[in-house]
């Protein structure tokens, strides 16, 4: 019996203990065991446990990385980093399709044989798709680099490498995410982020130097040894392609892709456009309060509760999990405006003096990515509600985008890094709003039917 497990039967065996002394107590000790005696929650505590440890690990070795580099390079590499990462955000998506979060979805009720055919067959395709896009993404070079003038050339040709890197990271890690190897993933992550940070330190204290290709290097090695330990753990052999799952996964991810797409359009745009109308300097700062501190909220929230919530999840009602995520809000919200921006200040000071600490910056930061979390719960529960749920995400976000788009280019044309700051805040104050306007209208429409239709 594991450590949880056996915590969990302890505290059942006290809340019994406990019955009966007062009407107050037994409605508190009713509620306790709710909790308790429910599997899923169990489930879900089991998972997060298990990649709890690496994870905190993992956000103090990706933390010293971020500094050394701000502090070495300084703002001005630090905003030419982040313009590639984003751009390698945007590469990565025709590649995978979605068909990561087809795997969260379809493989917790899959057997073994289905499994193999799934992995299998999403492995056979995704070569197919890195060759198709990376090629259209080289012959695209000189309306990138020249014409539009987005990116250097060389740094555009870094983007597509992380991009093609990442994309096999991110599909291993769906797969292992719907087999709920949770433990797995985090080791992995762990192995990996101190292989990148051992890399970084080298070239720091061993060469005394360290550039901007050097950076590049190691987080191609980085992403590549999580990639090659997730296979090994998978054993993936492209040994058949099956038209079944190949329909079944790509129907569900394709959907979710253009979804992603839109989503990553008003969460990535906004830097590019700080590139074109300020200072290179404003864009390493822009990047150190919401790239870099987005990106530690993320590895936090995102790879250490939602990679566990959401195959928990899989066989849930949705309509009673808004529902009760309606009233958890209220808890969760202030929360993460806390811990958001303890994360941005410590981010600030650490990075250095050439960063300044704004007390607005921060707020519109810690704001920012506090909703951006609410927005990522609602839309986590809504998408494992099948192709409804991932298409009700997506018009939220095709009727959106275009809205958030203006407010960013208005706000940045005209107000620079400031206005940016404050649209990030803006943006996915709007986006949560509608969204959870359109769950609620979708929400009542098909209560009636028990769900959102499936």
């Amino acid at each position: 019996m594991d450590m949880i497990t056996k915590v969990w039967n302890a505290a059942l065996c006290r809340i019994d203990k406990n019955k009966g002394k007062s009407r107050f107590t037994d409605k508190a000790i009713g509620f306790l065991e709710g909790i308790l005696l429910n599997n899923a929650i169990l489930s879900f505590a089991k998972g997060l446990s298990a990649v709890t440890v690496f994870k905190a690990a993992s956000f103090m070795m990706s933390i010293t990385v971020s500094v050394i580099i701000a502090r070495t390079l300084g703002p001005e590499a630090t905003g030419t980093i982040g313009v590639v990462q984003t751009a390698a955000n945007f590469l990565i998506i025709p590649m995978v399709m979605g068909v990561s979060a087809s795997a969260s979805k379809y493989f917790p009720s899959a057997d073994e044989t289905e499994k193999k055919e799934m992995m299998s067959t999403v492995l056979l395709m995704n070569v197919l798709l890195v060759i198709i896009f990376s090629f259209a993404y080289l012959s695209i070079s000189s309306l990138v680099t020249d014409t539009l003038k987005l990116i250097a050339e060389d740094l555009w040709q870094y983007s597509i490498v992380i991009a093609v890197i990442i994309n096999l990271g991110c599909i291993t890690e769906g797969f292992m995410r719907g087999s709920k190897s949770f433990y797995q993933i985090g080791l992995y992550r762990f192995v990996s982020l101190a292989v990148f940070l051992l890399i970084v330190i080298w070239r720091v204290l061993v060469n005394k130097s360290i550039s901007m290709h050097h950076y590049f290097s190691a987080v191609c090695v980085y992403q590549m040894v999580f990639a090659i330990l997730a296979f090994l753990h998978l054993r993936i052999r492209p040994t058949a392609f099956s038209h079944k799952y190949a329909v079944r996964l790509y129907r569900y991810g394709i959907a979710t892709m253009f979804c992603w797409a839109l989503t990553s359009i008003v969460s990535g745009i906004d830097i590019f456009m700080v590139k074109y109308f300020c200072s290179a300097r404003d864009v390493g700062i822009f990047s150190a309060y919401v790239l870099n501190a987005k990106t530690i909220f993320n590895l936090l929230f995102f790879d250490m509760f939602l990679i566990v919530f959401q195959p928990t999840i899989a066989d849930i009602d949705k309509t009673y999990l808004i529902q009760k995520l309606d009233k958890w809000t209220v808890v969760l919200f202030p929360a993460f405006i806390t811990g958001a921006s303890f994360l941005t200040v410590l981010v600030i000071l650490l990075f250095g003096s050439q960063f300044p600490l704004r007390p607005e910056y921060i707020l519109f930061t810690a704001l920012g990515m506090a909703l951006s979390g609410l927005c990522q719960l609602y839309g986590a529960i809504v998408a494992m509600e099948g192709n409804h749920g991932v298409r009700l995400c997506l018009i939220s976000t095709a009727l959106t985008t275009p809205v958030l788009a203006f407010i960013q280019y208005f706000c940045i044309r005209f107000n620079g890094i400031d206005g940016a700051v404050l649209s990030y805040a803006a943006i996915h104050l709007l986006n949560l709003i509608f969204f959870r306007l359109l769950i609620k209208y979708k929400f009542n429409k098909t209560a009636r039917n028990k769900g959102f239709g499936g």
